[in-house]
């Protein structure tokens, strides 16, 4: 068995639980460069509540709804697809996600805004993102999107990628 040698990669811990003393595991991981929580809130602008009701309205439009859920992968993610049909990847552990709605009311607030509520935006986001998702499927494939054990963080490296034939069977 390979160890990792001391590296700043987030959700291998997860992975790490699925590989213990099984041999047939093979982690992949693919570092993802997230931005710094400095330059973040410097970068911040506030947003209105109108704006954001716009926005809502706007997903909530069929052919806008319609074309998002079947717009094509970006190539990254269309290479990582590629990838993990190529190496027969099982399991997908995930450990980040979109900006949460808790992290943009804090940004919102430290920088003096207006409270903006953000519920029916994220609603249909999330709304939008499963079916993009279910859009883009891939046969075989488990993808587990797992949060931080230590809260929200703009800092974390990594994906862990928990590649098993021997998962795959089992699942």
């Amino acid at each position: 068995m390979k160890r990792l040698p001391s590296a700043p990669f987030h959700g291998t811990a997860t992975s790490g639980v699925v590989a213990q003393d099984n041999p047939a595991v093979k982690l992949v991981l693919v570092e993802i460069a997230l931005g710094e929580p400095s330059q973040v809130q410097s970068e911040f602008t506030c947003f209105d509540q109108d704006t954001v009701d716009q926005t809502a309205a706007l997903l909530s439009d069929a052919d806008v709804r319609a074309a998002y859920t079947q717009r094509p992968l970006s190539t990254v993610d269309q290479d990582l697809a590629d990838a993990r049909s190529r190496h027969a990847v099982g399991l997908v552990n995930e450990s980040f996600g979109r900006t949460a709605r808790y992290m943009l009311e804090k940004l919102q607030k430290a920088a003096g805004c207006a409270y903006v509520d953000l519920r029916a935006y994220f609603r249909l986001l999330s709304g939008l993102e499963v079916a993009q998702t279910e859009a883009h499927a891939e046969p075989d494939v488990l993808v587990v999107q797992s949060a931080a054990t230590t809260g929200p963080s703009w800092t974390t490296p990594a994906i862990a990628w928990i590649v098993s034939r021997a998962i795959r069977t089992t699942c």
